[in-house]
């Protein structure tokens, strides 16, 4: 039931809720928020008597836009009529399709109706767009459920309570033959003659005479918000009648029981007991002052480490939050967070997977985030796929994962792993200050021909506290000859080429080759080669001929039976400088000793600079005028002593700066 009231927040230990928006104006009556899922950075708040707000996820946002007016439409008085719901498709960004569920008319119906936003303004929906998919005619005013939203499956989940009254008068909620009192899954993607809409083949009670094939789960009273945890389960909140209110595990083809039983209570003794029915997870009565369960989200965000993967829930009447563990195994404890005087009529979550609660009032709504003072640490590391391409059997990759710590406590990592030994880290367990990074360093090691994955898995006290990275690789044929780096370094009148291997088998040696982009390509040199070893072999070859303008170089590599391979293609310009540049050093990885070039079009004031991951300069090793040309610089990591990781050096000419990475890899 929505009411409204007005107080300020209590707060107790830890938890506070905060204003998550506090230049925004005041909403009236608001019953959801739902995040963009296109790739923008917006909220939506649905207001109870027909408007839609679209604003962007910042604290500092102080505009807000009526993304759909529909008070024209849904119903203007009633506690629980209006509208309730609004879902975005799972193709929303393409597609632009969003659904909403609402009361209207005379008699009451609820209707569920699928709308356009607009191709030039995303900002605004189309409201000639309506298409109503769904109707269903209300006995009642109250118990209309609402809440609508897509699942994993990309199915429409619909909430609808039992039609109303008290103790579901009809029994709706145990006959299968309305859609009263159930949770309905839809296949808005398709239509099914006479419906706007498809039946997925795999809802429960698909083919079942007298039986509506939309139900995915019944006996429900009046289910007051449902969600999706990561692993796609539903958590569903079903307000009680006069004594408990429950939480429940939705499951395909579920009886809840209502109104047999209201929570683990009989209800109505003169029911029958429905078979295989379904008791919740947690309950808790009207003793203290609660009376309307809100439903919430179990926890994924990143700043409250001690309620990830809890259930964070409230009660619309008493203003109080809990959040609830469960693991699927034993039974749920519940703890109390804060109780706060805005009645509670949703939560949501925001673009970092925080908790968003929404304050119901006519005048003066608030949305809040929950928020901790327990300081907690954050980490940041990328988690998309790390793949190392092909690399020769026997040989081996690296790959550097940057582990960065952005919350305001020490993030202790105990455990960083992998599942095969082709696979391995450079560290298995750290601990990294609030605001700084540590460096990873991921080995790929195939030992045969054939395609490879693992998982890396890092262990920590952030949320979330396991966090998975899917490695892949694939363990080619041997090659000839490895290759390291291949540059050239171009001077007013000549060209060097670099270039290092990691291992040769069989290597007679390389003919030199150049071309100009209008020329064919001309053998100009030939290097010997070292024959087999697994040892690092570095190679130079001075081009004194070279034509002034753009030079293109590659090295033919020769076996000595004759077979042969192509190194990649490195690009100069010859003759004087024309633009700054700042070349990247060779070796790249390197240890202890590398090179780095430069070129300068006119004489400069030159500082060459080299800095650590937290911008901290560790040495100055060019400051001085130098003439217009090209300039080679060696370093030696030895003479700072530094330590395997990832650093940066700087050129600055004049007005020119650019910053180049290097990695030393002891």
């Amino acid at each position: 039931m929505l009411l409204s009231s007005v107080f300020s927040w209590r707060v107790f230990a830890q938890y506070s809720l905060v204003d998550a928006y506090p230049n925004l104006p005041n909403f009236s009556n608001a019953v959801e928020i739902v995040k963009a899922n296109d790739g923008t950075n917006r909220l939506f708040v649905v207001q109870q008597r027909g408007l839609i707000y679209v604003f962007e996820d910042s604290p500092t946002v102080s505009q807000r836009k009526v993304f759909l007016d529909l008070s024209s439409i849904v119903s203007q008085t009633g506690s629980e009529t209006g509208l309730l719901g609004m879902a975005l498709h799972p193709n929303y960004a393409q597609n632009r399709t969003f659904f909403v569920y609402y009361t209207t008319g005379s008699p009451l119906r609820s209707e569920v109706a699928r709308f356009q936003t607009s191709v030039q303004n995303p900002d605004s929906a189309i409201f000639s767009s309506r298409q109503v998919i769904l109707t269903e005619p209300q006995p009642y005013a109250n118990h209309n459920g609402g809440k609508i939203a897509f699942g994993p499956d990309g199915y429409l989940y619909i909430s609808l309570g039992d039609g109303g009254s008290a103790g579901d008068p009809g029994n709706r909620a145990q006959n299968r033959n309305t859609i009263l009192g159930k949770l309905l899954r839809i296949d808005v993607n398709h239509v099914q003659s006479p419906l706007n809409y498809a039946i997925p083949p795999t809802n429960p009670f698909v083919g079942q005479p007298n039986v509506r094939e939309e139900i995915f789960a019944w006996g429900l009273r009046n289910m007051w918000k449902f969600s999706f945890d990561e692993q796609g389960r539903i958590w569903g909140a079903d307000v009680g009648q006069n004594a408990w209110e429950e939480i429940n595990i939705i499951v395909s083809g579920g009886n809840y029981g209502w109104r047999k039983f209201e929570g683990n209570a009989v209800y109505n003794v003169g029911d029958p007991t429905p078979p295989n029915a379904i008791f919740p997870i947690w309950v808790y009565s009207h003793s203290n002052g609660d009376a309307s369960i809100t439903g919430g989200y179990v926890y994924r965000g990143s700043r409250i480490p001690a309620l990830y993967g809890k259930y964070i829930y409230g009660d619309y009447v008493s203003r109080r939050i809990w959040a609830l563990t469960y693991d699927f195994n034993s039974p749920a404890t519940n703890q109390f967070l804060l109780q706060g005087s805005q009645l509670i009529s949703s939560f949501g979550e925001d673009f970092n997977n925080e908790i968003l609660v929404v304050g119901y009032n006519s005048t003066a709504g608030r949305i809040w985030r929950l928020v901790s003072s327990t300081p907690a640490p954050i980490l940041v590391v990328a988690q998309s796929l790390r793949n190392f391409g092909s690399v020769p059997a026997q040989e081996q990759k690296t790959d550097t994962l940057i582990l960065r710590n952005i919350g305001n406590a020490p993030l202790v990592i105990s455990s960083i792993s992998t599942q095969t030994a082709v696979f391995s880290v450079s560290k298995t367990a750290t601990t990294i200050a609030p605001n700084s990074s540590d460096t990873l360093i991921i080995t790929f090691s195939p030992t045969a021909v054939g395609n490879y994955a693992d998982t890396l898995t890092i262990r920590s006290n952030a949320a979330p506290p396991v966090v998975r990275i899917p490695l892949a690789g694939i363990g080619d044929k041997p090659l000839s000859v490895e290759w390291s780096s291949f540059v050239a370094i171009p001077s007013e009148y000549s060209v060097q080429l670099l270039w290092e291997t990691c291992c040769e088998v069989n290597n007679a040696g390389f003919e030199v080759e150049r071309k100009q982009p209008t020329t064919d390509w001309q053998m100009i040199g030939f290097v010997q080669g070292r024959g087999t070893t697994s040892e690092v072999q570095r190679y130079e070859f001075s081009d004194n001929a070279a034509p002034t303008g753009t030079m293109l170089y590659r090295l033919k590599q020769i076996d000595f039976n004759g077979t042969f391979s192509y190194s990649p293609i490195v690009e100069t310009v010859v003759g004087a400088p024309t633009a700054f540049a700042l070349n990247q050093n060779y070796p790249n990885p390197f240890n202890p000793e590398t090179r780095i070039g430069y070129r300068l079009p006119v004489a400069s004031d030159v500082k060459l600079e080299l800095y650590d991951m937290l911008g901290r300069k560790l040495a100055t090793l060019v400051n001085a005028r130098q003439d217009a040309g090209a300039y080679l610089i060696a370093f030696n990591a030895q003479t700072l002593n530094l330590a395997s990781g990832i650093y940066f050096y700087r050129l600055q000419a004049g007005n020119f700066v650019e910053t180049k990475k290097m990695i030393l890899m002891k």
